[in-house]
């Protein structure tokens, strides 16, 4: 195989030129990809594809707090970012690592775009599809802290995120707007869905499911809930029931097994100094939505120790680590489904799925009451994405695009010292800035403050 990937991953360097690929080339060692099975290797590579997503809008998010001597022990971009300092300078790996996967992707498709094959070889289907859903679902991510939540009225004019569609070093780098942006997403997840196999043979290689499940997210934050409750309902057809908490053990440190069967795809989160069990303790008034009879209560947190006693750690992450899981499965789905229902008139459909969580997050005897009121039950269902999907990427998502609905926006505090820091809704600052070295070297324009 002419393609080498070597232990610990490609290096990346810098380059100087202001039409430099984004911050980041191949180092001279690195052999091109020629044929299928180089494809398959660039898709395996689990430490870039898998790994590589930002996570600084959950650092930046109200479900967790930090004590004063762990927020000062922390590099200063984590500082800055937990009190949204307008200037924070992110580190470099929240840009250049989704990049790395949308570059990989795109040598896929290149190598493949030059060897074609029949249209029903399922390998070729396969690999075609996989590098579309990686590339989709890292400029997703990239879009989700970098660039303005998507709005209606200001798509066409908002700057969103550079569309990398070629492997080539020497492209320029330009800001598309929000709607291209989305708009191309979009494209991506649906050649994917197109062209991925229903059943894979594991679960950190997406499937026609994991693509369906990524595009009802995506129209879920552009607010298109006709799409994104047909795309779950696509998903929900192909993959498994949810896991039953009654049977999981909740004494173990991490509960929850990798690639367990209510994973549709395994991926996770840049590691973040200030989201550890060290030192991240969960926020008061979200561990008391918890119900007692409610099984997440004891099998996502932990106590404590005795000198933080009466706080608690995350241990909830689908990984079965301390990494924290930023893919996507079953009941996510089965929320945004839930949500779109809800809000487009169906509250009927809206409960019976309220009623399916409740079913497996709850002890077996319990009846959780749901809200029959419209209004109300879609606060729940919102409350049910908080609670359900924790350090999973979402809430920061959720907070931008339910900040643009009146009656639904959140201000955000964090006191330090008696000084009160605060995030008001669809501030700028909910746009991550771009890292100064990008913008140096590719002079691409920077978020507005």
């Amino acid at each position: 195989m002419n393609y080498i990937l070597k232990t610990g991953g490609i290096c990346c360097l810098f380059v100087t030129a202001c039409n430099a690929y984004l911050d980041l080339k191949p180092d001279g060692s690195m052999a091109v990809p020629e044929n299928m099975d180089d494809c398959r290797a660039l898709l395996d590579d689990f430490n870039t594809m898998n790994m590589g997503y930002p996570n600084i809008g959950d650092a930046a998010s109200d479900d967790y707090y930090l004590q004063f001597e762990d927020w000062n022990a922390l590099p200063l971009e984590a500082r800055d970012n937990y009190i949204w300092n307008p200037q924070t300078q992110h580190a470099l790996n929240q840009w250049y690592s989704p990049y790395k996967i949308v570059y990989q992707s795109n040598q896929v498709l290149e190598v493949l775009a030059k060897n074609p094959r029949p249209a029903d070889d399922g390998l070729y289907l396969e690999l075609q599809g996989g590098a579309h859903f990686f590339r989709g679902y890292a400029l997703y991510a990239l879009a989700s802290v970098f660039a303005p939540p998507y709005r209606n009225q200001t798509a066409r004019t908002d700057l969103g995120i550079p569309l990398r569609l070629t492997a080539t070093i020497s492209e320029e780098s330009k800001r598309a707007v929000v709607e291209d942006t989305y708009r191309q997403i979009v494209s991506d997840l649906k050649h994917a869905a197109h062209a991925l196999p229903v059943s894979v043979a594991v679960r950190s290689r997406p499937s026609k499911g994991a693509a369906w499940a990524a595009l009802a997210r995506v129209y879920l934050e552009m607010g298109e809930y006709d799409h994104a409750r047909a795309y779950a309902d696509s998903c929900l057809d192909v993959n498994g029931p949810l896991l039953d908490f009654n049977v999981i053990d909740a004494s173990a440190p991490f509960p929850f097994a990798r690639f367990n069967g209510e994973v549709i795809f395994h991926a996770l989160a840049i590691y973040a100094p200030s989201l550890t069990q060290q030192v991240a303790k969960i926020d008061s008034s979200l561990y008391a939505m918890y119900d007692a009879r409610d099984l997440r209560k004891r099998l996502y947190f932990q106590g404590n120790s005795e000198s933080d006693k009466a706080t608690y750690a995350f241990k909830g992450s689908y990984d079965g680590s301390s990494s924290l899981f930023y893919g996507i499965t079953t009941s996510e789905i089965l929320l945004i489904r839930a949500e779109c229902q809800a809000r487009m008139g169906d509250s009927q459909a809206a409960i019976s799925d309220l009623q399916t969580l409740y079913r497996h997050r709850f002890q077996q005897d319990a009846e959780p009451e749901i809200a029959t009121v419209p209004e109300e039950l879609l606060r729940q269902i919102l409350t049910e994405r908080r609670k359900e999907l924790l350090f999973r990427g979402r809430r920061w998502s959720d907070l931008r695009r339910l900040n643009l609905i009146p009656g639904f926006e959140t201000e955000l505090f964090r006191k330090f010292d008696n000084i009160t820091y605060q995030l008001l809704p669809n501030d700028p600052r909910y746009s991550m800035l771009i890292p100064n070295e990008v913008i140096q070297i590719t002079h691409i324009q920077q978020n507005k403050r």
